[in-house]
């Protein structure tokens, strides 16, 4: 009986090794990204200063500021969902030739839901996925068929989420219409003295809506700072 026992003890140990009864396993992306957005994203109210720039090669100015918060986590089979609250004040302005304003502002804020799906590929461990616009107030904005495909990661303590447009999407143009676009969105979020603080770095392309071929657009927007806040105010 004796022998039986070391023998079997043998066994185990050959098959998961002489550590691997005790070592702790190295956490996923999945884990780790799942472990951050519970922790330090959740619940947490951002929000940006106003801040002011042009669009559509200097033809349109755009005033805005935002107010953002991330809630409903909910892990699934194979991934998770989230949703994101975006309260925003955005007016526009046509711009003439001296520079200078030349149409009245248009109302482009309100609130708009996203929800984010996102699950870990089995043949890579990495986590991708899809977010769609739910519902919006903005006026003349219909939620059907809004979506971007999303990737997230984590690394030193950094989570980071791209958004992509599939194919194109309407870009806001001069006089209230709209032309052909595509637009790469590289979200940031890292601590700062214990606060959340959110980077967005935005990269806008031109899109031939044939041949669906990007091509980067003139106009460079700031990076957009969102730091926490208290969600009283």
């Amino acid at each position: 009986m004796r022998l039986k026992y070391i023998a079997s003890i043998v066994t185990v140990l050959i098959c998961f090794g002489t550590n691997g009864i005790h070592a702790d396993e190295p956490k996923s992306q999945r884990t780790q990204v799942i472990e951050f957005l519970r922790k330090h994203v959740i619940d947490k109210a951002l929000s940006s200063p106003p801040s002011t720039f042009l669009i559509d090669g200097g033809k349109v100015e755009v005033n805005s500021e935002e107010q953002a918060t991330y809630t409903g986590l909910i892990e699934t089979p194979e991934g998770f969902i989230f949703d994101l609250t975006s309260v925003s004040k955005a007016t526009l302005y046509d711009m003439g030739a001296d520079g200078k304003r030349a149409s009245p502002g248009r109302d482009w804020g309100g609130v708009r839901v996203y929800r984010f799906e996102v699950k870990e590929l089995r043949s890579t461990k990495a986590l991708a996925g899809f977010c769609r616009l739910v519902s919006t107030t903005a006026k003349g904005k219909d939620p059907t068929g809004n979506f971007t495909s999303v990737r997230l990661s984590i690394s030193d303590g950094r989570l980071q989420l791209i958004e992509s447009t599939v194919d194109y999407v309407d870009f806001i143009s001069t006089k209230g219409s709209f032309k052909p676009g595509g637009l790469d969105t590289t979200s940031r979020f890292s601590l700062s003295a214990g606060k959340l603080r959110l980077e967005q770095e935005l990269a806008l392309f031109d899109v031939d809506p044939m041949t669906l071929k990007r091509t980067p657009a003139k106009d460079k927007l700031p990076i957009e700072v969102l730091t926490e806040s208290d969600p009283r105010k």
